[in-house]
Formats: C-alpha cells, structure tokens, sequence
C-alpha cells in the first residue's frame, strides 16, 4: 500500500516503541505524520523487573524511561499525553478520554494487556507481583530481612476463548528466571538450607513458552537447584498463606504473582476483539476486517508466548507490511 500520510501509535512499551524504531528506519523524515498516545509519561525495562529477588528496591530507578522523551527526540514523533477509550474503525478516528479524536490512515494497537486479579478470588497484588515497576519495589521491599521459609510463585491463567488454541499460562517464564536468582541470593548468603521454592503454573509443562529441548534444560537446573513445580494448576481462591486449588492446596510464606492475563479494554470497548478482549489478526498482524488496524504485542490474539521479544518482532512485521 502507499505510504499513509497519519499513522498513531497506541501504546509506547516495547511494542509500540519498536514500531516507532521501524518507521523511522523505513520511511524518510516528514514523511508521515507519527502520533504516539500513552497514558504514562515514565516507562520501564519489565525484562529486569525480575530482579527485584536479589536486589534491594532501588534498582528499579535505574530501569525508568523518560518514555516522552524518547518519543518526541529520538522517533520524532508527536507525544499525546492522554488514555485511548475507543477506536472508530469506520470513521478512522481514536477517542481519547481527555483531548479531541484523533483522525489516523493506520492504526497500530499496543496497549498492551488488562492484569484481571479478580479472576481468581482472593488474589490481588498485594499478593506480590513482578509485571509493573511498583509490583517489583514491593517484592523486593517483602524479600528484604529474614527470607521466607516458603516462597512460592505463581502464574495466572491466560483469559481467552475457549474454543481457540491458547496458552494455558498469561505468562510463566519470569517466574523460572526470577527463582533461580532468588535461589542464587540465598546461596551467596548461606541461607538457602530448609528453605523450599515453588513454582505454580496452569500450562500442563513448565515454561509453556519455551521449546522442548529449553524445558529440558529447564527441569533438570531446577531439579538440581531443588526448586519445585506444580503444572495444570487450577485455582480456587487465595487465602492468607494458602494458595486453594481444585485438588489441593500449596502453603506458601509469601507468594508472588504473574497476574492473569484479560486481553485489551481498548479492543474490547471498540468492538475489534474475539469476543474476549483479544485482536484477532491475519498473518501481518492486520485486524481481518479493519486491515489499516494492525496489533503489536501482548494484545494480539496469537498464540504465541506474550513477551517483549515476540513484540519486538511483531512491530518490524506489522511497519514491513504498510
């Protein structure tokens, strides 16, 4: 297709940011007329949110972004400070909860993803979490001082249609990562004996993300670490110090949670989901029905592990396409 005159970018993580990095590679400055809606001026690294297991709460300051500044300097792009509520498809506009509509020839959605902690009765984040940077300050301040007897970490489900093919997980994999470096921590320290590590996940295998020979892998260092794992975990209710599944329970002295996973409120309330807040798309990630509407990112409905690299890839795919 010829080259759009306005392109907006809904969402500057690391998918929406990636799209940014590929339209400037492709297309020559002043040929487009890029806008950029977020609704949060600071951003964050979330690969090394997992950290907050063996660093004390102040690495996360080091992980900010200035995510305006990268936006409006390095992208030259126009920056709006504002929340996406709703996309017109057909009229070619994106309402915006405080500013005026935005008129756009090419939509790429990257709002990433709805954390529904109320799937799961009695769960919340002040469980203890490691997606947002304020959820890794937490863990990190709630493993300071004596460590936990019991620490056990916890997937939630992946929210989605039934009927399709999906990951059972929202998203497992920081969670392996984050107990090896705790497991290290306590090592380094001596005070790793009497103490247990679980790890609790929906898939039906471990790191449902990964390949086969990477579980492999995986089990036999965790085997060796003495960290354990619960697969096909189907959850009741969270209680203090409980965690109630449908054929048992997990004692935990503190847990900590990748929430699950809801799809966007965005494509939900604009009518361009699956029914189950996902985007559906076509093999270059265009919306089947709207193909100047394309999905970066955890948002998307394809089954594919929801995590930065897959988003990475998916912005070069969804900018090579326009």
């Amino acid at each position: 297709m010829a080259a759009p005159d306005r392109v907006v970018t809904v969402g500057a993580r690391i998918g929406g940011l990636a799209g940014l990095y590929w339209l400037n590679r492709r297309f020559w400055r002043g040929e487009l007329d890029v806008t950029v809606v977020e609704r949060w001026q600071d951003g964050v690294f979330r690969p090394e949110l997992v950290h907050a297991l063996d660093r004390s709460p102040g690495f996360v300051d080091h992980l900010m972004l200035d995510t305006r500044q990268a936006v409006q300097r390095r992208y030259r792009a126009r920056w709006v400070h504002d929340t996406a509520v709703r996309v017109d498809a057909r009229n070619r506009r994106l309402e915006l909860a405080a500013g005026r509509p935005l008129p756009f020839d090419v939509l790429f959605l990257a709002p990433g993803v709805e954390h529904a902690w109320d799937a799961t009765s009695g769960l919340g984040p002040e469980l203890g979490g490691l997606c947002e940077a304020h959820l890794a300050r937490h863990t990190a301040t709630a493993v300071q001082g004596t460590p936990p007897q019991r620490l056990v970490l916890a997937a939630g489900p992946w929210l989605g249609d039934p009927a399709a093919p999906h990951l059972a997980a929202g998203f497992d994999m920081p969670l392996f990562e984050a107990a090896l470096l705790w497991d290290g921590s306590r090592r380094r320290r001596r005070q790793r004996q009497g103490r247990s590590i679980r790890i609790v996940t929906p898939a039906p295998v471990g790191a449902e993300g990964a390949g086969p020979a990477g579980r492999r892998r995986l089990a036999a260092l965790l085997q060796q670490r003495g960290i354990a794992f619960t697969v096909n975990a189907r959850y009741r209710r969270v209680k203090p110090g409980r965690i109630l599944l449908e054929d048992g329970e997990i004692p935990f002295d503190l847990s900590i949670w990748m929430p699950p996973y809801a799809g966007s409120r965005l494509a939900r309330d604009s009518g361009l989901d699956d029914g189950y807040g996902w985007i559906p798309t076509h093999g270059w990630l265009r919306h089947p029905e709207w193909r100047f509407i394309f999905a970066i990112g955890d948002a998307g409905r394809l089954t594919v592990p929801k995590n930065g690299h897959q988003a990475l890839v998916q912005a070069r795919v969804a900018v090579d396409r326009l």
